[in-house]
């Protein structure tokens, strides 16, 4: 068959006519609906679509499945409203707060996990990073040091085979390595 008997015979098929199409091909067509007619007739339910509906509902309503629960009054839903709502606050106040202006953790406040910053009050801060930082290079401790104007800012990783070394050099400044070696300053200027 070509492209145009294709679509003749799915029109055929589907109830419509084709007055142009080819007579073997409107008649192969219309058998095959015919039998596809018959199948679905001898497949459908005796008394038709509506009696096998009402069936069902009489099955579904023997079983108890449509019986429609009683109202739920409001002093039983009141308790369970309030408990949605505070769970609702909490989570909101979770979510918001960190975000607000002045909720978040300054540089001097610790991160779970590391060690707090230890505060240096010294009259040229960064002066003395600079020569800190040499200082920890020669032990072969790499530190990282954040100028923030009036402070400078030092964090660096100790080993702990050099840990003894650095706590002597951090004695002039009343400092020691924190936890797990984690060296973290904070040299301000003195007012």
């Amino acid at each position: 068959m070509s492209r145009d008997d294709d679509d003749d015979w799915f029109a055929v098929i589907a109830g419509g006519g084709r007055p142009l199409a080819a007579p073997a091909t409107i008649q192969e067509a219309q058998l095959v609906r015919d039998a596809i007619l018959a199948l679905h007739a001898q497949a459908a339910a005796p008394g038709g679509e509506h009696a096998g509906l009402e069936r069902l509902r009489a099955r579904l309503a023997a079983e108890g499945l449509l019986d429609q629960p009683e109202p739920v009054s409001w002093s039983k839903r009141l308790p369970l409203a309030l408990a949605a709502m505070l769970v609702a606050g909490i989570g909101l106040s979770l979510t918001v707060m960190p975000q607000l202006p002045g909720t978040t953790p300054g540089d001097d406040a610790p991160m779970r996990g590391s060690s707090s910053a230890q505060l240096v009050l010294l009259a040229d801060p960064q002066q003395a990073a600079v020569i800190l930082d040499a200082q920890l290079a020669k032990l072969g401790v790499s530190a990282d040091a954040t100028d923030l104007g009036d402070a400078v800012v030092i964090e660096a990783f100790v080993p702990s085979q050099v840990e003894p070394q650095v706590n002597a050099l951090l004695k002039q400044y009343q400092v020691r390595v924190g936890n797990n070696g984690h060296l973290l300053l904070r040299l301000q200027r003195a007012r």
